[in-house]
């Protein structure tokens, strides 16, 4: 993983992938088996997030739609 501000100005990827959510990572996960893969999700690492590294607190995360919180809000369009 690294900050999308570090990445070099030129790369080539087989797929782009926008999102790391319950399809995002799997199919990104599968395809990075035999292909090169970005996949680009908002924000920063959760690595420091509790709500992400503690499973007790998985609810939690889903209820924090803070701006540093990886939850967003669904609004329809």
């Amino acid at each position: 993983m690294r900050e999308a501000t570090m990445a070099p100005q030129v790369s080539y990827f087989d797929y782009i992938m926008i999102g790391g959510g319950t399809t995002g990572c799997p199919l990104a996960a599968t395809l990075s088996r035999n292909s090169s893969v970005l996949l680009l999700e908002r924000g920063g690492s959760p690595f420091n997030n509790a709500n992400i590294t503690n499973i007790t607190a998985f609810g939690a995360a889903l209820l924090d739609t803070s701006p540093t919180s990886p939850s967003q809000l669904f609004i329809p369009g």
